[in-house]
């Protein structure tokens, strides 16, 4: 058995007609993988559960561990007058980029190098 250190992490709601039972349910997000690619869509499962959930996971683990990174995070925050999630400290942007104004970035993001987004809500 190997163990993939999996962790409780963000919560999606079930809508009362589907579900017999009420409640919220919890992503098991892996931090470790184990995958056999066989396909493109593989490739596409894999990229959504580690590399997005896996960032998210990371993220949040350094700040539960590193408080000058949770000071430094929130002082970022405040002085850009932006939420936490939108502030500097969480999303970073590479050269090159348009980005449309009405977009909506929350962290933890990287925009990699000459990357066009458009409007967003």
């Amino acid at each position: 058995m190997i163990d993939l250190q999996a962790r409780e992490i963000g919560y999606y709601h079930i809508p009362t007609y589907m579900a017999k039972e009420q409640g919220d349910l919890v992503y098991q997000v892996p931090l470790r993988c184990l995958i056999s690619i066989d396909s493109w869509v593989h490739i596409f499962i894999a990229d959504t559960v580690f590399g997005l959930f896996g960032r998210g996971a990371r993220f949040e683990e350094r700040l539960n561990k590193n408080l000058s990174f949770k000071v430094r995070t929130l002082w970022r925050a405040l002085y850009e007058g932006k939420q936490l999630l939108e502030s500097s400290g969480v999303v970073q942007i590479g050269r090159n980029c348009v980005i449309d104004p009405s977009a909506i970035i929350h962290g933890p993001t990287t925009i990699g190098d000459n990357v066009t987004v458009g409007r967003g809500r």
